[in-house]
């Protein structure tokens, strides 16, 4: 929590203004931290916990009653209020807690906040991998443009240049008309790859919740390179379980229903009623007199069974839902490491060789086609090739850091 609380106040004076130009990823996170109301909504939550500790921690309070009896009987309203023949009672009572039952609440308290302190954590870390990935979806779909918009330029100079052929009789008027077809079918895919970029700038601008023009959201056009530390398997999954805040908030709360349950045992002890008593007569023959007096329940027919077995009931239930969430972050673990590894291979091979050779097919095709060596059918599929390879590239590159965050999210950690 507190890396990120001093990378929200370092980036707090990040304005609208900031839409102009290209933002990282640090940047899009300061604007979601500021206002996000599924965070505010969590924090009070917290809030409310804490005020669960000061509730607690409060003694019960004295209780005062003052009576006077024998107001029909003034002698005279020239004698002194004191002298009147009035019975005077005074007294104080307080409720004193015993077996530890105060110590039991504070004690629940408090491991409540922490386990509320920790969902809190949990959810900013959700929030954060669910934002990150729509804000590389921005990056994808900006980098799909280029790509369409590079197929395009090319396509229209071949047909350009193509069209003077025809005019001459170099070329049939099939291979031109596939060209026209190809240059069709390219701006269409523009404008497809515009439309989903516009749709994505929307949903990560939604996300910040900003109220800000989503046309000049616009962010840096890279994917940073994720490494795994040098850790196995079963050590990703230890750490997972040691580190990820819901499993910890989990455990909180199995100790917390344990302390309810001791609570309940011990309510069958009764309470102690301490009471002090002033009594001034002035007609009797003992004018003042004080006494003090102790009070307790007999618990003789209700011997709270019921909430001890209610208690127990609920520490079952979260020994229960505790095991199942260490199973639940194992799994996820389990299937988001070989989702990654899988992942990082697919890109790994087009960065050693793929998008390398696609490169050259391409290069060698325009070549071949001047020099007239291959037919501009050839040449053709040689471009819808190297599309087809670089937007296959750029959503690995999408694939492999969505994939990270995942992982990163099972296990706990913050995905940098």
């Amino acid at each position: 929590m507190r890396p990120l609380f001093l990378l929200i106040l370092s980036l707090l004076s990040i304005s609208p203004s900031t839409y102009a130009q290209a933002m990282n990823e640090q940047q899009i996170l300061a604007l979601f931290m500021q206002q996000n109301l599924a965070l505010m909504a969590a924090k009070s939550q917290v809030d409310m916990a804490t005020a669960q500790v000061v509730i607690a921690k409060a003694l019960t309070n004295p209780t005062v009653s003052l009576s006077v009896a024998g107001l029909g009987e003034v002698r005279g309203w020239g004698a002194s209020y004191w002298d009147q023949p009035f019975n005077n009672n005074l007294s104080v009572s307080q409720l004193i807690e015993t077996a530890g039952k105060r110590q039991l609440r504070i004690e629940g308290a408090d491991i409540g906040l922490s386990a509320q302190s920790l969902l809190f954590t949990d959810l900013v870390r959700s929030l954060k991998r669910d934002l990150l990935n729509a804000y590389y979806a921005v990056v994808m779909n900006q980098r799909r443009v280029r790509i369409y918009d590079e197929i395009l330029v090319q396509l229209n100079g071949m047909l350009t240049a193509n069209a003077l052929r025809w005019k001459a009789g170099d070329i049939s008027e099939t291979e031109f008309r596939r060209i026209e077809l190809e240059v069709f079918k390219a701006k269409t895919d523009v404008e497809q790859a515009h439309l989903d970029l516009d749709l994505s700038r929307q949903q990560l601008n939604e996300m910040l919740a900003h109220g800000l023009q989503w046309e000049s959201l616009t962010v840096n056009d890279d994917f940073p390179t994720r490494q795994l530390p040098c850790l196995k398997q079963q050590q990703l999954l230890d750490r997972a379980l040691a580190q990820r805040a819901d499993v910890q908030a989990a455990a909180l709360a199995v100790q917390q229903q344990d302390t309810q349950l001791r609570f309940a045992e011990v309510l069958k002890v009764p309470d102690v009623l301490v009471g002090a008593q002033y009594v001034h007569d002035a007609s009797a023959v003992v004018r003042d007199s004080a006494g003090i007096g102790l009070s307790v329940s007999v618990p003789l027919w209700h011997q709270y069974q019921g909430e001890v077995d209610q208690a127990r009931a609920s520490k079952r239930g979260a020994e229960v839902a505790f095991e199942q969430l260490k199973k639940q972050a194992q799994t996820q673990v389990s299937l988001s490491f070989a989702q990654f590894q899988q992942k990082k291979q697919v890109l790994q091979r087009f960065d050693q060789d793929v998008i390398s050779r696609a490169k050259q097919v391409r290069e060698s095709s325009v070549l071949a086609y001047q020099q007239g060596a291959i037919s501009l059918l050839a040449l053709l599929d040689a471009e819808n090739n190297y599309r087809n390879t670089m937007l296959s590239y750029t959503q690995a590159l999408y694939d492999q850091t969505a994939a990270w965050f995942n992982l990163m999210y099972a296990m706990g950690e913050e995905g940098k």
